[in-house]
């Protein structure tokens, strides 16, 4: 029997509160200068405000704009203390600055220079399956939101697409997000193509692959997750194709779809 889900208004009121002592929190390590849990006290408080606005868009199709724009803002609170984290810590908050970089995409902002720089992989990580041990490719999902977020900035498929994909089969990472690799590419693909159906198509593989995921994370969405939020990643995708090809996307309906500008 599926759960039945609490009220959105109860998740946004224990949000205020978790908010409130968070805000306790960072002021009281500002004080001892313990910059690292500064850090992931901002890291904390932009993911939760960002998972609320997730589900406002899935669950109600409200504007989660607002709530988008408090989560920029922590992030950027965040960016200043992220260099005091050790590296274990300092990939998940780098994951979170990345989530609200697409936000700016959506929201059609600029992202933040700050942004771009805690989040750049280095060229030679980005050229797998020979990543170093200490740099940013530990976290084979660094490497794939810088992939995707210059997809979804230029609507166009990254040289290195492909081998990043081969180098995740190789080291039997899950099929589901080898699929959601294709489906994203296969988008841009048939956009360009003009292929309004095959694009309709990826769009519903796209969503397929969503409500599939099994594992869960604050970037990959699992069971009880996947039922509650949308795949932003998808959105700020398909704004692009709408952007680039406009003509194609007509009729294509997706609760993924961005709709507020």
């Amino acid at each position: 029997m599926k759960e039945e889900l609490p009220p959105l208004e109860d998740v946004e009121q224990s949000y205020k509160s978790v908010r409130l002592k968070t805000m306790e929190q960072i002021e009281e390590y500002s004080i001892k200068s313990k910059w690292d849990i500064v850090a992931l006290c901002w890291s904390g408080a932009s993911t939760d405000i960002f998972g609320v606005g997730l589900m406002r868009w899935r669950r109600t199709g409200a504007d989660p704009s607002p709530d988008f724009r408090t989560a920029i803002a922590d992030a950027l609170e965040l960016v200043k203390y992220i260099d005091h984290l050790p590296p274990y810590e300092r990939s998940p908050a780098t994951v979170d600055v990345f989530q609200v970089m697409y936000a700016q995409h959506l929201l059609n902002e600029p992202i933040a220079e700050a942004f771009r720089a805690v989040t750049a992989v280095p060229s030679s990580e980005r050229s797998l399956p020979t990543p170093p041990p200490d740099g940013f490719a530990r976290d084979y999902l660094l490497v794939f939101d810088d992939l995707l977020l210059e997809m979804v900035e230029r609507f166009e498929v990254p040289a290195e697409w492909d081998t990043f994909s081969d180098w995740l089969a190789e080291k039997k990472q899950p099929r589901n997000i080898l699929n959601t690799m294709a489906a994203y590419k296969a988008i841009v693909e048939s956009a360009h193509a003009d292929d309004a159906k095959a694009l309709a198509r990826w769009v519903k593989k796209a969503h397929t692959n969503f409500m599939q995921r099994g594992k869960v994370t604050n970037s990959w969405g699992g069971p009880g997750m996947r039922d509650i939020i949308v795949d932003f990643r998808l959105g700020a995708l398909l704004k692009s194709a709408a952007k680039a090809n406009p003509e194609a996307m007509q009729g294509i309906e997706s609760f993924h779809l961005w709709r507020w500008g």
